[in-house]
């Protein structure tokens, strides 16, 4: 799912602003897929056909903020792991995502903020997926740089991000405020150039695989998102 109007969770432990909008999200975790938004919609199914096209078979996988579980379906739906870890600030959200798949021994729901769970993993993966997190933290690389770390060789992670566009004077702001239509809140989103991108993914030692480039909420065709597949080499490049 993606995270518009999250808190940055690299704080820890969760501060109270944080287990605050947690209570916030548990409230519409009820009813969050039948009002869910254009781009949640489109970011999980590009992100299930960016999975579809690395034809891999993860045994351990990690979905970083999973919500209801919109991405899970998109990994269950295009791999077979044998555990499948889904960490979410938010307990009702994870709630949901049971309720999906009650009786699926692979999904190991986490309550966790991103920051707690990633400093804390003491265990590897062989696909992360972080759907509509790089936006909404302070910290965008941390993500990268923790989830390299957490990667087996040879293992995958999918990132999507908005990407600074200097040939377009709407797109060109570092970060600009976001006002979610559920929450009524108001969130700064960042947007990173593609070419530092690049840069942070190669000095975690990620090889890029795929970038893809569209426009997740139709009515507003100016707005690009950039979804990312890299890959952990097997030996050192």
């Amino acid at each position: 799912m993606t995270e518009q109007d999250r808190p940055d969770t690299t704080g820890s432990p969760v501060t109270k602003s944080a287990a605050d909008i947690a209570k916030l999200w548990d409230a519409i975790a009820p009813s969050y897929d039948q009002q869910i938004e254009d781009d949640e919609v489109q970011n999980n199914a590009i992100a299930g056909q960016v999975l579809e096209s690395l034809h891999c078979d993860p045994h351990t996988v990690l979905d970083l903020a999973c919500g209801t579980g919109l991405t899970v379906s998109e990994i269950l739906r295009f791999t077979h792991p044998q555990r499948l870890v889904a960490v979410d600030i938010s307990e009702q959200m994870l709630k949901q995502l049971r309720n999906k798949h009650p009786d699926d021994p692979r999904i190991v729901p986490i309550q966790a903020s991103i920051d707690d769970y990633l400093t804390g993993c003491n265990e590897t993966f062989d696909l992360i997926t972080a759907v509509g997190i790089i936006p909404q933290l302070p910290l965008p690389g941390k993500v990268i740089e923790i989830g390299s770390n957490l990667l087996n060789p040879g293992g995958y992670m999918i990132f999507n991000f908005e990407p600074i566009m200097l040939e377009n004077p709407d797109q060109d702001a570092h970060e600009y405020p976001f006002q979610n239509s559920r929450t009524g809140t108001t969130k700064k989103v960042r947007r990173q150039h593609p070419d530092e991108m690049l840069g942070l993914i190669q000095r975690n030692g990620l090889v890029p695989i795929t970038r893809q480039r569209y426009s997740p909420v139709p009515r507003y065709p100016s707005q690009k998102v950039d979804i990312v597949a890299v890959k952990k080499p097997k030996t050192n490049m």
